[in-house]
């Protein structure tokens, strides 16, 4: 059993410039819904600052490897993350993002792992057990094709990190009814605790 260890947290994506005040993912990311815009990247930031607040007040350290608001290239998160790990302290990879469809229709919470049977594979599944306890009226995606619930993809974050790394599809934000939750307080609260009784628990595995 290993103890502890850090949570490299990445908040997908980039965020709004605070001088200019322009969103530096658009036009990507973002998506003009009836009566306003979303900005992917900048829910994102609130989540992570929510998420690693609640893990650092129960004593977990969190390295972030995404910049406060500049789309930091993938390849520098991996190699922050992967040069601490392997020179400092060995660590999870926590990766917080939204999801989006061509249809408004497309609605729910899905965890992603690369490709075959890992530690991020076990991690993802707790994960999923902890959502649905704490979010039980979420519509939870799953794909159940290999045995277990988690979607796998070749994400760099997710194939080209040295540590077990998840990444987290945190509702659509295409979908308005998703977005209103993204967006409520309440929500973001009870997600942050849920993403840090992840992290507590996966730290020790």
């Amino acid at each position: 059993m290993k103890r502890n260890r850090v949570i490299f947290y990445d908040c997908g994506h980039g965020g709004e410039d605070p001088i200019t005040k322009e969103y530096v993912t658009a036009p990507d990311k973002m998506f003009k819904h009836k009566d306003f815009t979303f900005y992917e990247g900048v829910k994102n930031r609130i989540v992570g600052k929510a998420a690693i607040a609640e893990m650092t007040k129960r004593g977990i350290t969190v390295v972030p490897v995404s910049h406060e608001w500049e789309d930091t290239p993938l390849w520098k998160r991996v190699y922050i993350a992967n040069q601490y790990d392997r020179y400092i302290q060995e660590g999870i990879y926590m990766s917080e993002h939204s999801d989006a469809f061509r249809t408004n229709k497309a609605k729910g919470f899905a965890i992603w792992t690369s490709p075959g049977q890992t530690q991020s594979d076990v991690i993802a599944d707790m994960g999923y057990k902890m959502y649905q306890h704490r979010f039980s009226k979420e519509v939870i995606r799953k794909q159940l094709s290999d045995g277990d619930p988690d979607y796998e993809a070749r994400f760099k974050v997710l194939v080209d990190t040295n540590m077990p790394a998840i990444l987290f599809e945190n509702l659509y934000f295409t979908n308005e009814e998703d977005v209103k939750k993204l967006m409520d307080p309440i929500y973001i609260k009870e997600y942050a605790k849920f993403q840090a009784d992840l992290a507590e628990w996966a730290i020790t595995q």
